[in-house]
C-alpha cells in the first residue's frame, strides 16, 4: 500500500525531510548536508526519518505514493562557478552579445560596479551566418558546410554542454531546429540547450543569457538528478520522484534536468508554496514568507492567496549578475543565516555576512575548526539556544567556544562579549528589515498589513523581534518551521509555462490570432501534461500577457480571466493593475502588447493534515526550566521560562518573554508579546 508523501529540501546547511502518512500525521527529520556529494546528506536524513518511523528506508521508499524533492545544486553551482566545460553559438556579428549586456547597473551611480567573469570564454563563443528577421522570414538559411565545421571544432573542445540562441529564432525557430538536429546527430552525448525551446521571447540578451546559464548548469544538474533517482530507485522507491522549480511547480526529474536554469530557486519555492497552504488552513491570504537558514535568508510576499511572481524588473541581475528570463517565484534573498560570520574591515568596521560558515566548519560553537563569530554564537551567548538541546540534543553546541570567539572580536571594537552579541543579532535583523522593505514599500505594499510567516531553522530566533520593529502585529510559526520548505513541497503541483512573443500594439492585434497562439500553447502544453500522468480533469490553464505603453522598457504581468481574446477586456485588465501599481493611467499613449504566456498546471496527489488536538496538560506542565536570556527592550538578561514546544498543544496561551524549544527550531517571544496555538498547533504570535 502506498500511503507516505515525502518531501526533501537539501539547502546549505540541511537537508530537511518530511514524511507525511495516510493519516495525516506528520515526521520530520534533518541531517547536515554534504556539499561534495548532496544525495550523501539526503540519505542521512532519509534514514534518520525512517528510524523515527521504525521501518528501514525501503520500506519507507517501496510505500511512498509521492515523492517531491528540492534542492540549491543549480544556484550553488551557479554561484560558486562549478560548471562544466561550455559552448555557446549565435548569429554571426552577436558573439558579444553575453559580455555586453545591458547598460542598466544595480545601482546606478556606482561607475565601478563589474559584472560577473563569462561563464562561456569568448574561444568558445562561436558563430553562424544565417538570419531571421524581424517579421520571422528566413533570409539567410544555415548551410551544411557551417555546421560541420562547428561541429568540428565542438569535437576538438570535449565540452559537454552547448547552448544555442539565434536572432529572432523565437520569431521562426526553423534554423534553430535544423542546428539542434545537426548537433544531436553528430554529438548524440552532447547536452543542448536551445532559446526557441528554452525561452521563444522577444530581447537578445536576456534570451542568450538565459540559454548560457542553462548550458552551463545542465552537466552537473543533470548528473546530480540521474545519481538522485538511480539510488532511490535502488532503495525501492517505485515512482518517479519530481523536482520543484522555481516557479513553484514541479516536474519529473528528466524534464528538470534538460531545463536546470528553471531550478534555481527550487529550494526556497518550496517554503513560498507551504506559505500557499497556509493560506488555505488558516485563511491568511496576507503573508510575507521569511526562510531564515544557516546560510541565507530568503523572503517573499504571498498576496491575495498566489505567491507574486517574477516580471522583467524583478529579473534583473537576479542571480548573481545573469539575467534570466524562464518565470520564477520573486524571492529576494540575503546572506543573513544563522551560519554568517562576523567580520572586521581595515578600520575594524563590523560587518555581517554575506559569508557563511555553512555546514563545514559551520559556527564556532559547533567545535568544528571555526574561528570567526556566527550569528548563531551570537544567539547562543544571548541565551536563546539551549547548549545541550540543538537539534534536539543530537548536536552540542560548545558555549566556551563561541564565547571565546566573541570576547576576541569585542576587544578589538572596545565591547564587552554581550554587547557584540547583542549588536549582531540586531544586525542580522536589520538586514531581515531592508530586505523586506524591498518587497514590500519599494513595489506598493504596507507590511504592517501582512502577517509574518517565518520558517527555517533560525527563523523563530529572530522574526518576532523583527515584527516588533516594524510594528507587523502576527507572527505565524509552523509546528514544522525548520522544515517547511520540505512541508511546502508537498503542497505543489505540476507546472509547465510557455511564453510567445506577438510584439504589436493591442489596437491593431487580430484577437482571432491571438486566441489562436493561445490555444495551440494549450493543446502543446496539455500533451506535455498527459506524459507525466495528468489526466484530461486534472488539468488547467492560466493565461497571461506582458503589456506597456508604447515607448516604455518594461512591461507589467497582467492576468487574464475573461474568455477569448477580447481587445477591449485585455486594454481594462492592463489599465486595472497598472493604475494599482503606479496611481495613473496614460490615455493618450498606445498599449504595446508583447508576449503571450500560459501555465499548464497539473493537480497531483496531495496529503491531508490531521488537525491538533487540545492538551490534556496544564500549561505549567510544559515548562522545561528557566534561564537568563538577553533582551534590548530591558536591556540586560532577564530570567524566562522555556517551555517544551512538543507537548505544548492547541488552546495553550502566554505572555513573552519566553522560549519555547523544539527538535529542531528555537521560538523566542519578545516583550510586549503573546502566544497562543492555533487548531493545526501552529505557534501564533500577537502584539500586546
Amino acid at each position: 500500500m502506498q500511503k507516505y508523501f515525502i518531501g526533501i529540501d537539501v539547502g546549505g546547511t540541511f537537508s530537511d525531510v518530511v514524511v507525511v502518512d495516510a493519516e495525516g500525521s506528520i515526521t520530520t527529520e534533518k541531517a547536515p548536508t554534504t556539499p561534495e556529494d548532496p544525495t550523501d546528506g539526503m540519505l542521512h536524513a532519509l534514514l534518520k526519518v525512517s528510524g523515527k518511523l521504525d521501518i528501514s528506508v525501503n520500506e519507507l521508499l517501496s510505500e511512498t505514493a509521492r515523492f517531491v524533492y528540492g534542492s540549491t545544486i543549480a544556484l550553488n553551482t551557479l554561484v560558486e562557478k562549478k560548471g562544466e566545460k561550455t559552448a555557446f553559438i549565435t548569429t554571426k556579428g552577436f558573439k558579444d552579445t553575453l559580455v555586453m549586456r545591458r547598460t542598466w547597473r544595480e545601482n546606478m551611480y556606482d561607475l565601478r560596479a563589474e559584472f560577473p567573469e563569462p561563464l562561456i570564454p569568448r574561444n568558445l563563443i562561436f558563430e553562424l551566418n544565417e538570419r531571421v528577421n524581424r517579421d520571422g522570414e528566413t533570409i539567410d538559411p544555415i548551410s551544411e558546410e557551417e555546421v560541420d565545421a562547428i561541429v568540428t571544432q565542438l569535437e576538438q573542445t570535449g565540452i559537454e554542454s552547448v547552448g544555442i540562441s539565434l536572432i529572432f529564432a523565437f520569431r521562426n525557430p526553423s534554423n534553430e531546429q535544423k542546428l539542434v538536429w545537426a548537433l544531436q546527430q553528430r554529438l548524440p552525448n552532447l547536452l543542448i540547450s536551445s532559446s526557441s525551446e528554452l525561452c521563444p521571447e522577444i530581447r537578445d540578451y536576456e534570451r542568450a543569457s538565459t540559454v548560457a546559464v542553462n548550458a552551463y548548469l545542465q552537466p552537473r544538474v543533470n548528473a546530480h538528478l540521474k545519481k538522485l533517482s538511480d539510488q532511490l530507485a535502488a532503495k525501492s522507491l517505485a515512482i518517479a520522484p519530481q523536482i520543484m522549480q522555481s516557479n513553484g511547480g514541479v516536474i519529473d526529474a528528466q524534464e528538470a534536468a534538460q531545463r536546470a536554469v528553471n531550478l534555481l530557486l527550487s529550494g526556497p519555492a518550496g517554503g513560498v508554496i507551504g506559505g500557499v497552504l497556509l493560506n488555505e488552513l488558516l485563511n491568511e491570504p496576507q503573508l510575507i514568507a521569511f526562510d531564515m537558514g544557516g546560510t541565507s535568508c530568503d523572503l517573499s510576499l504571498i498576496y491575495a492567496g498566489k505567491p507574486i511572481g517574477s516580471t522583467y524588473l524583478s529579473q534583473q541581475t537576479r542571480f548573481t549578475g545573469w539575467d534570466i528570463i524562464t518565470p520564477f517565484i520573486d524571492i529576494h534573498s540575503i546572506g543573513s543565516g544563522g551560519g554568517s560570520l562576523a567580520w572586521l574591515d581595515k578600520a575594524n568596521g563590523l560587518h555581517l555576512g554575506p559569508q557563511s560558515a555553512g555546514a563545514e566548519p559551520g559556527p564556532v560553537c559547533y567545535g568544528k575548526g571555526g574561528t570567526a563569530p556566527t550569528v548563531t554564537d551570537a544567539n547562543l551567548l544571548l541565551g536563546y539556544l539551549n547548549p545541550t538541546f540543538f537539534l534536539g540534543g543530537t548536536i552540542s553546541l560548545d558555549q566556551a567556544l563561541a564565547t571565546e570567539a566573541l570576547e576576541r572580536m569585542a576587544a578589538v571594537l572596545n565591547l564587552t562579549s554581550t554587547e557584540l552579541a547583542s549588536g549582531l543579532f540586531q544586525m542580522a535583523n536589520e538586514q531581515i528589515i531592508n530586505a523586506i522593505q524591498v518587497i514590500t514599500l519599494q513595489k506598493g505594499y504596507d507590511p504592517q498589513a501582512f502577517t509574518l510567516l517565518c520558517f527555517g531553522g533560525a527563523g523563530a530566533l529572530h522574526a518576532p523581534a523583527v515584527a516588533a520593529q516594524m510594528g507587523i502585529q502576527k507572527v505565524i510559526v509552523p509546528r514544522q518551521a525548520s522544515t517547511y520548505s520540505a512541508m511546502g513541497l508537498l503542497a505543489s503541483d505540476i507546472q509547465l509555462d510557455f511564453v510567445r512573443s506577438p510584439f504589436s500594439l493591442l489596437k491593431d492585434s487580430d484577437q482571432v490570432a491571438l486566441e489562436k497562439i493561445f490555444q495551440d500553447m494549450e493543446m502543446l502544453a496539455a500533451k506535455e501534461l498527459k506524459k507525466s500522468g495528468v489526466s484530461p480533469e486534472q488539468m488547467s490553464f492560466q493565461r497571461q500577457a506582458d503589456m506597456r505603453y508604447l515607448g516604455q522598457s518594461h512591461e507589467i504581468r497582467v492576468l487574464l480571466t475573461s474568455p477569448g481574446c477580447d481587445l477591449a477586456a485585455l486594454k481594462q485588465a492592463y489599465e486595472v493593475q497598472y493604475e494599482e501599481i503606479y496611481g495613473y493611467l496614460n490615455e493618450l499613449a498606445d498599449i504595446q502588447l508583447v508576449n503571450l504566456r500560459l501555465s499548464a498546471l497539473g493537480s497531483t496527489i496531495k496529503p491531508q493534515f490531521k488537525m491538533g488536538e487540545p492538551s490534556s496538560l496544564a500549561l505549567e506542565d510544559c515548562l522545561k526550566s528557566e534561564r537568563k536570556a538577553y533582551f534590548k527592550e530591558a536591556n540586560d538578561y532577564l530570567l524566562v521560562p522555556v517551555y517544551d514546544g512538543g507537548l505544548l498543544a492547541c488552546g495553550h496561551q502566554f505572555e513573552g518573554p519566553a522560549i519555547i524549544e523544539l527538535d529542531d527550531t528555537t521560538i523566542v517571544i519578545r516583550p510586549q508579546q503573546s502566544l497562543t496555538i492555533d487548531d493545526h498547533g501552529n505557534f501564533i504570535i500577537l502584539a500586546a
